[in-house]
């Protein structure tokens, strides 16, 4: 187990390194989010799947939303999401917010690297905050201690 951690502080280490070189992940804007829920969906594409967050539209016009849909995001069936949450803005997907359990913190990660590459900055060597940045789309995945919940969340790049 202590060999399995120092290799994993190594390589995280080392990747920390190598993501202050990399400046766009690709591979997440030809994704634009996770599974079947994308940033810039039009609102009528998810009739069904979302309920109003009462009381969280803000003054731009901004509203949030549950994703209230049994739908999978990962062909891991292990892998449980606690909570999604949608911002829309002008009928179109701005934001998603995935909330996981804490035991799929690793999983998940891994799952990020395979699918969008590398991540393209990594701020604190002392959390467990990645950041993956597409022309269009950007990550922040979050999963350090501190945080609880490991928490996802893709977003307009502007």
């Amino acid at each position: 187990m202590k060999t399995f951690c120092l290799l994993l502080a190594i390589l995280l280490l080392g990747s920390n390194l190598s993501a202050q070189t990399t400046n766009s992940s690709p591979s997440l804007d030809a994704y634009l989010g996770l599974s079947h829920l994308k940033i810039g969906m039009d609102l009528k594409d998810l009739k069904g799947k979302l309920k109003p967050i009462e009381g969280t539209s803000d003054e731009s016009g901004r509203v949030y939303y549950s994703y209230i849909s049994s739908d999978s995001f990962f062909s891991d069936e292990n892998i449980s999401v606690k909570n999604v949450k949608v911002k829309v803005f002008q009928n179109k997907v701005e934001e998603v917010e995935f909330t996981f359990n804490k035991f799929d913190d690793i999983k998940i990660f891994q799952i990020f690297r395979e699918k969008y590459g590398m991540f393209t900055e990594k701020p604190n060597l002392h959390r467990d905050i990645y950041y993956w940045a597409g022309n269009t789309v950007k990550l922040t995945y979050n999963y350090s201690d501190n945080a609880g919940n490991p928490v996802a969340k893709f977003q307009l790049n502007l």
